[in-house]
């Protein structure tokens, strides 16, 4: 046998190793995670909580509803004082195959729908401005740039990932989520972001 014939029955054997190693630790990974999830179905697959930053600044009040490894979510948070307004619903969708079905990893992805009116032009600035005080400018700093700067009612978007912790026990009972949710308004990413969550399940 040539030197040439060993040196391509060789790349052909690396060749299978590069495919296979990638392959093999997808396929592990999944049955990591579906043993993690063996045990009592999850029979609580709703829940209510109020998260504060996350997708919807300054805070929201969510449902999700889970159904396997898969949630969807829809918020709403609610902001005004005599000169301003701002309205959020936050709509993401996550995935939680990756852990047990108490202790989770979540992944996720969505968006937010905001309606802001009044006098908005001061958001995200350091003169902290009529909208909640400097609290207020702090947590809407990522809409305030993209606000009508003569003060006239308008819609916005965010976009934003999730990546955080999770923990809902399966038959129901306090909730918990935390972990960050990089948020993008127009050619702006805002990273970290970060979020906290605390509800029940049922």
């Amino acid at each position: 046998m040539t030197d040439a014939s060993l040196e391509q029955i060789a790349r052909a054997r690396l060749g299978r190793v590069a495919t296979g190693v990638p392959f093999g630790a997808a396929v592990l990974l999944l049955a990591v995670s579906a043993a993690a999830q063996d045990g009592p179905p999850r029979t609580a697959n709703n829940v209510v909580y109020a998260e504060l930053l996350g997708p919807a600044p300054p805070y929201s009040i969510d449902y999700e509803r889970v159904w396997q490894s898969t949630s969807a979510r829809l918020g709403f948070s609610y902001f005004a004082t005599s000169e301003a307004t701002y309205v959020a619903f936050p709509i993401t969708i996550s995935y939680l195959g990756i852990g047990s079905l108490k202790n989770m990893l979540e992944l996720g992805f969505g968006g937010t729908i905001i309606y802001m009116g009044g006098v908005v032009s001061d958001l995200g600035n350091t003169t902290c401005g009529d909208l909640g005080g400097c609290l207020g400018s702090f947590a809407l700093a990522p809409v305030g740039n993209v606000a009508d700067q003569k003060g006239r009612p308008g819609f916005t978007g965010l976009g934003t990932v999730i990546v955080g912790y999770r923990f809902q026990p399966p038959g129901g009972g306090f909730f918990l989520k935390a972990g960050i949710s990089p948020l993008l308004t127009g050619n702006q990413l805002w990273f970290p972001w970060p979020y906290v969550g605390l509800g029940a399940t049922f």
